[in-house]
């Protein structure tokens, strides 16, 4: 009876002994859950960030581009406007020429 008491008495200290570990590694792996779960939001929350950056590099760079179009759009005007002046001074010219040289066969008559 006396052995049956020391062998329950070491099985109930095994016991012990293995639900002790067992709440350690419980423990540890809640510890290293916590850990994960902040390095989790951490790089959520830098992702967060840095999507915000891009989103606003995006919207400034459409912008650019809109007014890139803008720009061509007007030299594009600009050049139309120019290439009528050239041909409007051209066709004076052309007339005034065409005046002088009548004028001067006028003369000579």
């Amino acid at each position: 009876l006396v052995a049956k008491d020391s062998e329950i008495a070491e099985l109930k200290q095994q016991l012990r002994s293995m639900k002790q570990a067992t709440d350690d590694e419980a423990q540890a792996y809640a510890q290293d859950l916590h850990i994960t779960e902040q390095e989790y939001k951490h790089t959520f929350e830098e992702t967060v960030a840095e999507n915000e950056m891009l989103q606003n590099e995006l919207e400034e760079t459409v912008g650019l581009e809109q007014e890139l179009v803008a720009k061509d759009s007007e030299i594009a005007e600009l050049k139309q406007q120019l290439h009528s002046m050239k041909q409007a001074t051209g066709d004076e010219a052309k007339a005034y020429a065409q005046d002088l040289y009548n004028t001067e066969q006028e003369y000579k008559h």
